[in-house]
């Protein structure tokens, strides 16, 4: 586990997330109710920040709401929505695809679906830097892939770079996923069930890439539903249930003296 953040004092820029009474819904589902009802996050820089709960209590539908990949149709309501910042709420859609791979990367936890077949792995890493234009010129950008792919432990980083993602292995595609992630700086990582599928070897090789950015100064947002994994790398910990938040504090005290009846 990394030093604990939540024990110093924060800096105002350190604040990447600030949100309060967050709701997510659409328009015709569960009743006209909320999928996620008054929930509350912070994650600073240099901080992991873990979001439990099993299938279907609204993780990844929050975690995407960061990115505005909530769905077609959600209705994203707020007291306060800030990233680094800046109110979400009155953003556009320029806005959030500047943020993207900028500002917050998304890691999925499927990555031979989620990387496209059709291109080679030094084209998906590549292509974030190309559409916000963050480098300039063919042999600048293959170099920072180069670079990124050694960083997140991939040997031999200029041929796989040459490769597709059904001729890597699953742990390579996962780490490949995670350079494309990484490959802009963002301030903001946002890694749902990103180790899901893998064997232990391999889940620890990509935590561990995840808790170097986070070492870096970089805020993570780490879904899953796996408590050893979440042990070896959060800082604080937010249990949901139904859309809402049942559970939250910092890791220790939420794995080993938990309030809610759920959580234990």
């Amino acid at each position: 586990m990394t030093d604990k953040p939540y024990l110093v004092i924060p800096q105002p820029d350190d604040l990447l997330i600030d949100i309060e009474g967050l709701s997510i819904g659409f328009a015709g589902a569960n009743g006209g109710a909320p999928i996620v009802r008054n929930f509350d996050l912070t994650i600073r820089r240099g901080e992991c920040v873990a979001l439990v709960g099993e299938s279907g209590s609204g993780k990844s539908i929050t975690a995407r709401c960061l990115l505005n990949l909530s769905g077609d149709g959600a209705e994203v309501d707020a007291d306060r929505f800030q990233i680094k910042g800046r109110n979400a709420l009155q953003f556009r859609e320029t806005d959030w695809r500047k943020l993207r791979g900028t500002v917050t990367g998304l890691v999925m936890q499927d990555a031979l679906v989620s990387l496209d077949p059709l291109r080679t792995i030094g084209q998906e890493v590549g292509e974030v830097l190309s559409a916000h234009r963050t480098l300039r010129g063919r042999h600048t950008v293959a170099a920072r892939v180069t670079d990124v792919l050694r960083k997140v432990g991939i040997p031999d980083p200029e041929h796989r770079a040459m490769q597709y993602a059904h001729q890597l292995s699953g742990g390579l595609r996962q780490r490949a996923l995670i350079a494309s992630a990484i490959a802009a700086d963002p301030d903001l990582i946002i890694a749902d069930e990103p180790t899901t599928s893998l064997d232990v070897t391999v889940q620890a090789q990509v935590l561990a890439v995840l808790a170097e950015r986070v070492r870096e100064g970089a805020g993570l947002l780490l879904i899953s539903h796996d408590l050893a994994v979440v042990a070896g790398i959060a800082d604080r910990v937010i249990v949901m249930r139904d859309g809402r938040i049942v559970d939250s504090g910092a890791t220790a005290d939420v794995l080993r003296r938990p309030r809610h009846p759920y959580t234990r």
